[in-house]
């Protein structure tokens, strides 16, 4: 499985200069992080992407600076603003044609929203058609808070969307929802096509992987069971290392394992 990092370990540094922090570690695949809508398109976009091809960088994946606001966005009460969402997601889809990127992450609606399981599919699978025309796939990421931190959730959302249903599956998302990750991926290893790396203790949720207690190749054993042909993606939050170089030995980590 290849190893790449994503440009969020860095946030709150811009784009670019996350994209050029990666590829000065020597990571040549990453996760783009988006955090504004400037980095979209125009001058900022064009040096995202002269940083990444400077550096031989491709991009597994995208992931919007929209997701705290999809519960609002895209899946509230307010169906008109459904489509207005639906049009904004677009600027995410040409952004990934253009960097040669094939998933955007979706976190999707919090839990406390009013929108029945069933309207949530059938906006997910619009979503999904959607993106599919601009040839995207859009993924569910399990997230803690939200109606996808569940997997009867996910299974029933599996269910009802059947080949469109594809997942992002977030190890530090699921420790802090509490569940086991080994379990967790093991219901949707079919199904998932992209994963976050991070590893974990009893006292932090959220450290490079080789620092904690996961069993990483449990993991990659039970994604390869499951036929998986994806990349594995090291995303920490800032506070979860100390210094950069941490993270370039977690890629080693995982790749001495053969994760």
């Amino acid at each position: 499985m290849k190893i790449g990092a994503s440009s969020a370990c860095f946030y709150p540094l811009e784009t670019e200069k996350s994209i050029k922090a990666l590829g000065e570690l020597g990571f040549d695949l990453a996760e783009i992080f988006v955090n504004a809508e400037c980095e979209l398109s125009g001058k900022i976009f064009e040096e995202i992407k002269s940083t990444a091809d400077h550096y031989g960088i491709s991009f597994t994946s995208m992931h919007p600076f929209t997701s705290f606001a999809e519960s609002n966005m895209l899946f509230s009460a307010y169906k008109r603003r459904f489509t207005d969402g639906l049009e904004f997601c677009k600027k995410y889809f040409d952004a990934c044609n253009k960097l040669n990127i094939g998933i955007l992450v979706i976190h999707g609606c919090r839990k406390k929203y009013n929108i029945s399981d069933e309207e949530y599919f059938e906006r997910f699978g619009i979503l999904c058609e959607t993106a599919s025309n601009f040839g995207i796939i859009t993924a569910q990421e399990n997230v803690v808070d939200f109606k996808s931190e569940s997997p009867e959730f996910l299974s029933k959302m599996r269910e009802t969307l059947g080949d469109k249903f594809k997942m992002v599956f977030d190890i530090k998302q699921s420790v802090r929802t509490g569940i086991d990750p080994i379990s967790f991926a093991k219901e949707f290893a079919k199904n998932i096509i992209h994963l976050h790396l991070s590893d974990y203790t009893s006292e932090i949720n959220c450290i490079p992987p080789g620092k904690g207690d996961f069993d990483f190749a449990a993991l990659s054993a039970v994604m390869r069971e499951g036929g998986y042909k994806g990349a594995g993606v090291i995303e920490l939050y800032n506070s979860g290392y100390e210094s950069p170089d941490e993270i370039v030995e977690s890629k080693k980590y995982l790749q001495k394992i053969e994760f």
